[in-house]
């Protein structure tokens, strides 16, 4: 587990920090829009994101209890808050995806993609004060944007939930090893050093010779 240690904790450093400059991204396009609908879109997405961080943070905190009775709530705390976290940064992700082809026959110029001054990977967050008339041609690499971002955002999630699972694994079976050494080990050693076996054991070796 330790060679994990160092790549997983450097993908949960980039992890949080894309969530974080997603969250900025989102609520500073907020302010940009003058509609409600794409003002949704913008919190909603800036709120999802920003409690990722906030899960994150609060799972790396939790981390530092080392007092035993609490020690197991925080093992099984602690995953259940990184699939969270994870699960609130790809939805953006996928929203994205859809809306790349969705928005590109919105009435809203300011919410078509086609009107976008330049490309960028979030078609929520690129909105600018100007809008612009790029050739409809641009739309395959906004597409082609989208995806890559769907795709590195999810393997990255990957790379840091793995180890997570593997841990709760670990534990899980090394609870029930435990547990089983404790209830069939135990007795068997009372059962054979007291003083009843031994006087049975000698009788019946007497009995034999």
């Amino acid at each position: 587990m330790h060679s994990f240690a160092l790549p997983t904790a450097y993908a949960s450093s980039h992890t949080v920090g894309w969530a974080f400059y997603n969250s900025i991204r989102y609520f500073l396009s907020f302010r940009l829009y003058d509609k409600s609908a794409p003002q949704a879109y913008a919190f909603a997405l800036g709120a999802c994101t920003g409690t990722s961080v906030a899960l994150a943070i609060c799972r790396f905190a939790i981390g530092f209890i080392t007092f035993k009775p609490q020690r197991a709530r925080v093992d099984l705390v602690s995953p259940v808050l990184a699939y969270l976290s994870s699960l609130l940064l790809l939805i953006p992700a996928v929203v994205n995806l859809v809306l790349v082809t969705t928005t590109k026959r919105s009435n809203d110029l300011q919410f078509n993609v086609l009107h976008r001054c330049r490309l960028d990977v979030d078609v929520v967050w690129s909105i600018t004060r100007r809008i612009c008339e790029p050739p409809e041609s641009r739309w395959p690499a906004w597409a082609v944007l989208a995806a890559v971002r769907f795709l590195l955002t999810l393997s990255l999630l990957v790379r840091v939930s793995s180890p997570c699972r593997s841990d709760v694994l670990t534990s899980s079976l090394s609870d029930r090893l435990s547990h089983f050494v404790k209830n069939k080990t135990l007795p068997t050693l009372s059962s054979t050093s007291s003083p009843r076996f031994y006087f049975r054991w000698s009788l019946h070796g007497s009995a034999l010779t």
